[in-house]
């Protein structure tokens, strides 16, 4: 069974959900619960360290997503086709890009630095930049 292809409307609505998403969980985590008290754990700091090391794979499906595109298999597909795919590797990308995120949130809730969450939030935004459906552009 053939879908229709999805409009570029709504995956850019997709991608503005993704984007206010890592912006607004922080920021209700950091208004709704306190960190916790006292002296935070020693792997504190390898939750933020686990963050920066999560910025990796949604780089990688970038990589991987930008060369897709200039395949001339690639190009050769029906539209239809060309998109789905294009939609699929954009979720993937966004859904990983928000890992750092998550991470910082985890970090903010053991240690109490803002600055964790702040700097892992920041680097999760500037992901989710790399995956604008701006790109399906060049694709059609």
């Amino acid at each position: 069974m053939n879908r229709p292809p999805p409009s570029l409307r709504a995956m850019e609505l997709l991608w503005w959900a993704f984007l206010a998403s890592a912006l607004l969980i922080p920021a209700a985590v950091g208004l709704a619960l306190q960190p916790q008290a006292g002296e935070p754990p020693p792997w504190a700091q390898a939750l933020f360290l686990a963050g920066l090391a999560a910025s990796l794979p949604p780089w990688l499906v970038k990589r991987h997503f930008d060369e897709r595109l200039q395949q001339p298999a690639f190009r050769a597909l029906p539209e239809g086709e060309r998109l789905g795919t294009i939609q699929l590797v954009m979720i993937l990308g966004l859904a990983a890009a928000e890992l750092p995120m998550y991470a910082g949130v985890a970090h903010y809730l053991v240690s109490g630095q803002v600055i964790g969450i702040t700097i892992l939030t920041l680097i999760s935004l500037a992901l989710m930049l790399l995956f604008h459906p701006s790109r399906i552009s060049r694709a059609r």
